[in-house]
């Protein structure tokens, strides 16, 4: 079980993505990627737009929107 883990782990860690579409207004982001990533990308791109959620950057995408850390 846990190279299972350990080989999930790692498979996410190379899915680090962010892709931000101001003209739909929306964002493309892998598992992979951490809250930091999505906030500078999201950040980037607009002056207007955020994303409210979360504190810690460094925090992993999938999980956190999965409802982990809540």
């Amino acid at each position: 079980m846990f190279l299972i883990n350990l080989l999930l782990f790692s498979i996410c860690l190379n899915l680090r993505s962010v892709s931000v579409n101001m003209a739909d207004e929306t964002a493309w982001v892998d598992a992979g990627a951490t809250l930091g990533e999505l906030f500078y990308n999201i950040w980037k791109n607009s002056k207007v737009h955020g994303f409210r959620e979360g504190v810690c950057p460094t925090v992993g995408v999938g999980g956190h929107l999965s409802g982990a850390g809540r």
